[in-house]
């Protein structure tokens, strides 16, 4: 029965398809099944996805077949969308950026993951971090997101690390208005010892000034809120997760 099924499902299978859309259209059991392998993998996952990652050329990241096979399947979030129809994950940045907490909410109340991240390995949060939306911040946060998510970006001035790097370095909103989604982070739980890529604490960060885009009127920011206001924020953090 199980080799009928898996017959079935090969045929099923859009084969006209380049291989990468079809690991986005099937779930992994499904393509574990195409592919032949062995169907015992709840307790040895592994080999199952080392199998899916050698039949599309990945290389081995974090010490994970999984992990590897995750974060491709993330990273082809549009095209799971084309041909299943769900909503597309990255929709859930797009609404982080915008403060559309009505637009957040709904997309997971629709299963997008609040955690999905861009191959760099952006979340939803670190967007909300990075344009001072402390409104879905809290959205976010009140769905589970990971307040310890840390991306793949090395450089601190381009928002590297958790979201309380990003809400320090980024030069994308009031240094202000960074400072109360930082500290809405800490009272959520987030980690204020965790490194970054350059291999510093949050307290550590230069808390830039807000650089106002071509479009965008230059304003004053009349808040007692300064660099250091900000940094004891985070260093007392610091010293109290000790």
């Amino acid at each position: 029965m199980t080799e009928t099924r898996g017959a079935a499902m090969r045929q099923a299978m859009p084969s006209r398809l380049p291989p990468q859309l079809i690991i986005a259209w099937l779930p992994t059991r499904d393509v574990a099944s195409a592919l032949r392998v062995s169907k015992d993998w709840r307790g040895s996952p592994e080999p199952i996805f080392k199998a899916i990652a050698g039949r599309h050329g990945l290389r081995l990241v974090d010490a994970s077949w999984r992990e590897t096979v995750r974060q491709y399947r993330s990273s082809l979030g549009d095209f799971s969308f084309v041909l299943t129809g769900h909503p597309t994950p990255l929709r859930l940045h797009t609404a982080a950026r915008r403060d559309d907490v009505p637009a957040i909410q709904r997309l997971i109340s629709e299963g997008v993951n609040v955690n999905h991240a861009t191959p760099a390995g952006l979340t939803a949060l670190h967007y909300a971090a990075l344009r001072e939306n402390l409104s879905a911040l809290n959205a976010l946060i009140a769905a589970g997101a990971d307040l310890n998510a840390h991306n793949r970006i090395l450089r601190t001035a381009a928002g590297g690390g958790t979201p309380l790097h990003v809400a320090a370095n980024s030069t994308r909103a009031r240094l202000s208005a960074r400072y109360y989604c930082a500290a809405r982070l800490i009272e959520a739980g987030a980690n204020a010892r965790l490194l970054n890529g350059d291999e510093q604490a949050p307290y550590q960060s230069q808390f830039p000034a807000h650089v106002p885009g071509p479009q965008e009127p230059s304003f004053f920011d009349f808040s007692d809120v300064g660099p250091h206001r900000f940094r004891k924020l985070l260093e007392d953090a610091f010293h109290a997760q000790r």
